[in-house]
């Protein structure tokens, strides 16, 4: 199986912090938090954490991304 490590994807590795509006015809709201990205599963796998803000809304999602054996291909497992 294809490291993750040896991808393209490696360069999403670390974590960030989001602030920015969301803007409708209605209103807007803020949108703040972080999302990280981190090597998992003996460097086989990431997984991406999203832990954010959404006006009153808090939303927080977890995904594992694996690479196929084809091209640096995708796979991503909610």
């Amino acid at each position: 199986m294809m490291k993750i490590e040896t991808s393209h994807f490696k360069r999403l590795i670390g974590i960030r912090k989001t602030e920015g509006m969301i803007l409708t015809k209605k209103n807007r709201s803020a949108l703040i938090g972080t999302a990280s990205y981190e090597f998992i599963l003996d460097v086989t796998c990431m997984l991406h954490k999203v832990d954010v803000i959404m006006g009153n809304d808090k939303s927080e999602t977890i995904k594992i991304i694996s690479l196929d054996n084809s091209a640096e291909q995708k796979n991503v497992v909610l």
